[in-house]
């Protein structure tokens, strides 16, 4: 699935199929994406190339990986989308959100290079939605919906405190960078979808935070 905006490499069909062959059990091979300066999903080690599903999913949850690819980076072998409906909701993140469902039967491949473009500007959807802070609460949204099917109870406790102090702490930039109704509204909003709410101290001590940073290296 090439998004509109993107574009894939002469070779990446190729080689993420090359990759899938040699491994059955793989559902979604993905590459590295070139994102304006940066490159994309490249936090595994180069040696790795291969994951069983459910260590894929533990690690974005438990450690803050992120090696599950946007639509354009990533090849879904076809016999696992004809299990069934495939992306679960039609958020920003649906896409990762299909991988959580899959990857507990499906393994995970890598090919470590970069075979895919994201064309980055000001009118894309993920400039849009990096305007309140979208991806922020989509990972304590998959924290909280997946959570329990990859992480025991013990490792949910722990990860949770500590997924929910980042974002919040992280909301203090929204307070400097002068945020407005929009942001807080959705930021309220996607929270109180999972009974959550926002806590404006954590908040206030993350804005401290960036003040005292700035402050030291102006």
């Amino acid at each position: 699935v090439v998004c509109a905006d993107d574009w894939i490499m002469p070779t990446c069909l190729e080689e993420l199929v090359r990759h899938a062959d040699r491994h059955p059990s793989v559902g979604v091979v993905v590459c590295h994406q070139q994102s304006g300066e940066r490159v994309l999903w490249r936090d595994l080690p180069p040696e790795v190339d291969f994951l069983r599903g459910r260590e894929a999913c533990r690690l974005g949850l438990l450690k803050g990986v992120h090696v599950l690819g946007s639509p354009t980076a990533s090849l879904y072998r076809a016999d696992m989308i004809r299990e069934g409906p495939f992306f679960p909701n039609e958020s920003p993140h649906g896409d990762t959100s299909a991988c959580y469902e899959k990857l507990d039967h499906w393994d995970f491949g890598m090919v470590h290079k970069v075979l895919s473009v994201e064309r980055v500007h000001a009118r894309q959807i993920s400039a849009e939605i990096s305007d309140v802070a979208a991806r922020n609460v989509a990972y304590v949204v998959a924290f909280v919906l997946y959570g329990p099917r990859y992480l025991d109870e013990s490792e949910r406790a722990a990860r949770f405190a500590e997924v929910y102090s980042e974002y919040c702490r992280g909301l203090g930039l929204g307070v400097l960078n002068l945020k407005g109704k929009e942001f807080w509204d959705y930021q309220r909003g996607e929270l109180e979808k999972l009974g959550l709410t926002i806590d404006y101290g954590l908040v206030a001590r993350g804005a401290l935070a960036s003040i005292l940073a700035n402050a030291a290296k102006p």
